[in-house]
């Protein structure tokens, strides 16, 4: 359990005893719920965003696979207003066929949302007890990275716990929102309409101002360095590059065309390279062969014919 002691907090281990270091570090799932128990002020912050998060129609994923040999199982987005549990579980059957008969499907639950105070008093939350988006990115691996270093860095060695604190707090939610525009790009610009889930992903009140602003900036120059700030953004100009003319975002340069002295050229250059990209990929074998060939041999080396 946890208890109060004056200005801090003290997290009681059973039959441990007491655990009286300076700084609680609260890492696990198992810890996040006990913090979400007994801290009502990290509790309030937190549900009061999730709140917000449903208002503003945020997704909520669920991942649904089956362990079956050399099969990949789609990843099934579920969110309680667009998709029931047995929709999910019949686009997951139908994909795999016969295979997923006779098997049980295993569903991963989890909360999306984060600690806008991920550090009160004598207790931080680092990881899974201090939020989690979705396995997208692979960003919760990032955040404990980031908590850990910032932690490490900002150590109140001196007993000053709030001031370093603040700014523990102030660059964690700094990054916490960089990264949630960053998701939130991979969906707002989907050009589906097939289902309420894409259709709702699209509109302008689902998308935070600060995503908005960027996209508005994008309409006439391509991401560059100095939208980002690498001391509180998690993903470089590359990766946003990537994502937003991967989903097809198009980047109005008509004004600057003037500029452009070499796009004949450019052009000439990129068939070029399209040309030999498909000329490479007929000697590759194809994705579902390479990961057939990998299940059943490993990664041994094909003989020569």
């Amino acid at each position: 359990m946890v208890e109060f002691r004056g200005e801090g907090v003290e997290l009681v281990l059973g039959e441990r005893g007491q655990v009286g270091v300076l700084v609680q570090v609260l890492a696990q799932q198992s810890v996040r719920v006990l913090v979400g128990a007994a801290l009502p002020w990290v509790v309030g912050v937190a549900e009061e965003h999730r709140q917000r998060q449903r208002r503003r129609d945020y997704r909520v994923l669920r991942h649904l696979a089956a362990a079956v040999p050399g099969q990949r199982p789609p990843q099934v987005c579920r969110q309680p207003t667009h998709v029931v549990d047995q929709r999910a579980e019949r686009v997951l059957r139908d994909y795999i066929g016969s295979a997923a008969d006779g098997r049980t499907v295993r569903a991963f639950k989890f909360e999306a949302g984060y600690r806008e105070t991920s550090w009160h008093a004598n207790c931080v939350a680092i990881g899974l007890a201090g939020g989690f988006f979705e396995p997208l990115e692979a960003t919760g691996i990032v955040f404990i990275e980031v908590a850990a270093i910032l932690l490490a860095h900002l150590f109140p060695w001196n007993g000053e716990l709030e001031l370093a604190a603040r700014q523990f707090n102030r660059i964690m939610l700094q990054r916490y929102e960089r990264v949630r525009d960053f998701l939130k790009m991979h969906y707002c610009l989907t050009a589906r309409t097939d289902t309420a889930f894409w259709r709702d992903n699209a509109l302008p009140r689902t998308i935070p101002e600060s995503l908005q602003d960027l996209l508005e900036r994008w309409r006439y120059r391509p991401p560059e360095g100095l939208d980002f700030n690498m001391n509180l953004d998690s993903f470089a100009e590359s990766s946003w590059q990537f994502v937003l003319y991967g989903m097809g975002y198009k980047t109005d340069l008509s004004a600057r065309a003037s500029t452009f002295r070499h796009y004949e050229e450019a052009r000439r250059e990129f068939a070029a390279i399209s040309r030999e990209a498909a000329r490479a990929a007929t000697l590759l074998p194809s994705h579902r062969d390479l990961i057939s060939q990998v299940y059943q041999r490993g990664f041994a080396r094909p003989q020569a014919r």
